[in-house]
């Protein structure tokens, strides 16, 4: 639904020495080809953004997640692709 007036929980997440458990971003989002800036809608093209329920576990540049293998996208044109 869009425009609402309530609030969205958007990242909901408990995170314990190497672990992660609940809602954030995909494992499989590279945040580092992303400029730091304040403007998340700017130069971002063929960036995707996604929120995953996941289990993870990190340990230095290595990571490992079971999340859920499909996501459903809204085109620039409208309408719904699911990855």
């Amino acid at each position: 639904v869009n425009n609402l007036y309530g609030g969205t929980l958007r990242h909901a997440y408990v995170s314990w020495n190497n672990w992660l458990a609940g809602q954030t971003w995909s494992n499989f989002i590279d945040s580092t080809i992303l400029p730091e800036a304040a403007d998340i809608v700017g130069p971002t093209d063929g960036a995707l953004f996604s929120r995953q329920t996941q289990i993870r576990y990190t340990r230095g540049a290595f990571s490992v997640s079971a999340e859920n293998p499909e996501t459903l996208t809204t085109p620039y044109q409208g309408g719904n692709t699911i990855l």
